[in-house]
């Protein structure tokens, strides 16, 4: 009797307790305002940047010297190798102008200082070269040359120049032949002197000599065989036909580089 008002007492009592559970108040909740996303006003394209003065100054040496105004070129250009002290191009654009208006000693400067700047100026090294030509130092002139070169191998004018300078002066040939070649096959297709020469050097290359067979043993009377070799007969060399295009000296590139450009035109 005693245990059952015991389990009478805990059974209303987890009544109770779960009764007062249910009947708790609930908490409200606050609701989240929707998140809308902010409109982003749409971003104009950037203006492009004004060229500085000394920019404008620079491109205007570049077209003066296009159209051969030697003297307004050379003005721009000197003020734009003030304006850019570390670059290449203005001393290798006013080594064209110098060039161009017979001053040499000025040139063979301006283009010193230019690879001095920037080893890899290719056009400031063939010009070294043609100036070289001009005063008759040829081995300085072949090292200018492969100095071009060696800063762009594509750089035809360079192979064409070295070809003349193997061709006309140095009487090499072979190396002229390759050079040529090596012009034509960079774009100088078109150039009518070139295939010229070309053609010249190809038929007057050297022969191989063709091989005579040995002539067959001989028995003698005496039992002893003996042979003997017939030397091989040498071709005639062919005479080297006239030129029919006189070579011209060597030239500098035709357009203005731009600054510290390595390949140039």
């Amino acid at each position: 009797m005693r245990c059952a008002n015991y389990l009478l007492i805990i059974t209303c009592g987890a009544t109770l307790l779960v009764s007062g559970c249910a009947d708790a108040p609930k908490r409200k909740t606050a609701s989240k305002p929707a998140i809308t996303a902010a409109k982003t006003p749409p971003i104009a394209p950037a203006a492009p940047a004004k060229p500085s003065a000394q920019q404008e100054r620079y491109t205007k040496g570049l077209q003066l010297l296009k159209t051969s105004q030697w003297p307004a070129a050379e003005t721009e250009l000197l003020a734009s190798a003030k304006d850019f002290p570390r670059d290449s191009g203005p001393p290798t654009n006013l080594g064209i102008v110098y060039a161009r208006t017979n001053r040499k000693d000025l040139a063979t400067a301006a283009f010193t200082k230019a690879v001095a700047l920037n080893a890899g100026n290719a056009v400031a090294h063939n010009w070294l070269g043609v100036l070289a030509v001009e005063a008759g130092n040829y081995p300085r002139a072949e090292q200018a040359y492969r100095q071009a070169l060696q800063a762009d191998a594509s750089y035809g004018k360079a192979h064409l120049n070295l070809g003349i300078l193997y061709d006309q002066h140095l009487k090499r040939p072979q190396d002229a032949l390759k050079e040529y070649r090596r012009y034509r096959d960079l774009g100088g297709k078109d150039d009518p002197k070139a295939a010229i020469w070309i053609a010249e050097l190809e038929k007057s290359a050297p022969l191989a000599a063709p091989v005579t067979p040995a002539a067959a043993p001989s028995a003698s009377a005496g039992g002893n065989n003996s042979s003997s070799m017939t030397p091989a007969a040498s071709a005639p060399k062919p005479a080297t036909p006239a030129a029919t295009s006189p070579k011209p000296a060597a030239t500098g590139p035709g357009k203005p580089v731009k600054l510290n450009d390595k390949s140039g035109t």
